[in-house]
């Protein structure tokens, strides 16, 4: 894994608890295994205490070291060293299956491990890294740094024993090889950790109504179109607090600073235990992300959480987010980067918010049948025995 709790908590790392917890509740021993030099590498957790292992929610992360580093040396000589380390626990573990997710450096680490060890070696795709830094830069898409990293990606799926992709579309995309098994994984909702809310929001024409941002701050989640589009609703006692941290931060504070909107405030980072304690407080989620390569194939696991907790949702009509969202009623689709649309949907649920919230109940409970990590990691029994 590229990353892991308790040093970093965004989407990435909750996924990888989420699973390894699903897993271990069908009957699967699991190991987190993350990757060479992590976390000690990165500058924000080069002075933390040097722990091999972590024990989160019944999970065991364990943390390996070497001499080489990530991106100083090359992918190749880093991915030997990384492997070797796995092949290591691997055998004095006993482990039959190695699972790795993206990006490729893990990918190839885990392809090499498996051959070294003569067990299966999945690979996850939950995402491709370089399509990020294609859709933020034209001159990155066209380089041939984008070329060799998409080269990568494809080798590690071409050569593994099964393919897990986080949606259909990446499937279509990417899955060349017909004759591995795949498998898509879909984002989902830890039921063993956070309960379904019990107490529904109401709302009455006249007081004010509440849209919560909490997630990343980055240039494709598209929050400046929404702080643009709140601020201009200041009259209807719509009002937006935003929560989160990343590279768009600084642009995030210019945009409030000028607008000067007194309807909106920014609180900071807030850590994944204290979201649960926001939701009650708010009327809906906006999620409203730009539409670019990465949006259109990778959904993030804020929409899931916020129905779970009881909440109407406003997303872009992206195509990772309608298949992800396919077959719940309390969600309204806005076009992406049109202001127009997102403010129309801002007010039609505002407007329609008691006919809206009765769905919610059934949508919660479809969530529950169908959408749960647990459903989700049973798919993989399958998919295991083919492998």
């Amino acid at each position: 894994m590229h990353n892991s709790l308790p040093y970093d908590s965004a989407g990435y790392a909750l996924r990888t608890l989420y699973e390894a917890k699903a897993y271990q509740a069908q009957g699967y021993q699991v190991l987190i295994v993350t990757r060479l030099g992590y976390p000690w590498d990165l500058a924000k957790h080069r002075t933390l205490p040097k722990k091999s292992t972590q024990w989160i929610e019944g999970i065991e992360i364990i943390a390996i070291t070497g001499t080489r580093q990530y991106k100083v040396d090359s992918d190749l000589k880093y991915a030997l060293q990384y492997a070797q380390k796995i092949a290591d626990i691997v055998r004095y573990r006993n482990v039959d299956i190695i699972q790795a997710s993206s990006n490729y450096i893990n990918g190839l680490a885990g392809y090499l491990a498996g051959g070294k060890c003569k067990i299966p070696f999945i690979y996850e795709a939950r995402g491709m890294w370089h399509v990020t830094g294609g859709s933020k830069s034209l001159e990155f898409r066209n380089s041939e740094q984008f070329n060799y990293e998409d080269r990568m990606e494809q080798f590690v799926l071409d050569h593994a024993s099964a393919n897990i992709f986080i949606t259909d579309i990446m499937r279509s995309k990417y899955h060349h090889n017909k004759s591995i098994p795949t498998l898509i994984l879909n984002n989902g909702i830890d039921i063993h950790s956070v309960m379904a809310t019990k107490t529904l929001r109401s709302y009455r024409k006249g007081q004010e109504f509440k849209l919560l941002y909490a997630g990343s701050l980055v240039f494709y989640e598209g929050v400046e179109i929404l702080i643009r589009a709140v601020s201009e609703l200041t009259h209807y006692k719509i009002s937006l607090d935003i929560y989160g941290d990343g590279p768009y931060l600084e642009t995030v504070k210019q945009v409030l600073s000028k607008l000067a909107s007194n309807n909106i405030n920014y609180h900071g980072k807030i850590p994944q235990n204290a979201m649960m304690s926001l939701y009650p407080q708010y009327h809906s989620v906006v999620i409203p992300r730009i539409n670019c390569e990465v949006t259109r194939m990778v959904p993030p696991l804020k929409p899931m959480e916020a129905l779970w907790h009881g909440l109407p949702i406003i997303v872009s009509h992206l195509p990772a987010l309608t298949e992800l969202l396919e077959g719940i009623k309390s969600v309204l689709f806005t076009e992406p980067e049109n202001i127009n649309s997102l403010k129309k949907n801002i007010l039609l649920l505002m407007h329609n918010y008691p006919e809206i919230m009765s769905t919610i109940s059934k949508d919660i409970e479809f969530i529950k049948n169908n959408k749960t990590w647990d459903i989700e990691i049973t798919k993989m029994t399958n998919l295991l025995s083919a492998s």
